[in-house]
């Protein structure tokens, strides 16, 4: 409640994450933002890739389609597109994660996907740790996944649309060196208006991302060396 708060901090930084550490130290921590670790449960980790291989899936492309507000999502046809377009170019299936709430918006996925036939996965936060962290690329808007995926080191190719990746995309990943290739590929129209007013439609900024561009920024992050 704002009537208990003393103290207002004024934020310098750009990203959010950096906000935060701000806020942190104004309130007597030593450091904004720490390194962090992540470690995934070998158990969670045997699980799901004993899972996948049930599928005969080795190697795979993770997608988040959703991300709370339709507004900054790309739309679940074109993420059937790119599952198609990653099976007939790349010979890889794509996996979908989806949460509570999401099965709809990703059988819309699935219907737009043919033959591509990606596998739904829906389950704990160490699952889906192990999921991403085995994934060769993870394709996702401005939501947590793609955030936790960055985290763990896997490549990214984030869509962006309303909201400003400047402030809410794929944080730095630490001890990462300056000439190393970005972990994260972000895409954004030039014609975008930021904003963070939550919509039920896609926001027309996003619709100018289209499902070429988006395919090649996979494959320019699966040839990547690292």
């Amino acid at each position: 409640m704002p009537i208990l708060y003393t103290d207002r901090v004024r934020s310098t930084l750009k990203h959010i994450a950096d906000q935060n550490g701000e806020l942190s130290q104004r309130a007597g921590a030593q450091n904004g933002v720490a390194p962090v670790a992540l470690a995934v449960p070998t158990i969670q980790e045997v699980f799901v890739l004993q899972l996948l291989r049930g599928f005969a899936i080795e190697k795979y492309v993770a997608l988040s389609p959703a991300g709370g507000w339709r507004s900054k999502c790309w739309p679940p046809d074109r993420y059937g597109a790119l599952c198609l377009k990653i099976r007939d170019i790349l010979g890889m299936r794509c996996v979908l994660n989806y949460g509570p709430g999401e099965e709809n918006l990703v059988a819309q996925v699935k219907s737009a996907s043919g033959e591509a036939d990606p596998i739904a996965y829906n389950g704990s936060l160490e699952q889906l740790m192990a999921l991403l962290r085995n994934a060769a690329c993870i394709v996702g808007g401005d939501t947590g996944p793609l955030h936790l995926a960055v985290a763990l080191g896997t490549p990214a190719v984030g869509i962006f649309g309303p909201t400003d990746p400047a402030r809410n995309g794929p944080y730095r990943v630490s001890g990462q060196s300056d000439n190393a290739a970005p972990l994260a590929i972000v895409l954004r129209s030039p014609h975008a208006i930021t904003t963070y007013k939550r919509g039920d439609q896609a926001d027309p900024s996003i619709l100018e991302m289209d499902v070429d561009s988006v395919f090649d920024a996979v494959r320019q992050q699966l040839e990547t060396p690292r």
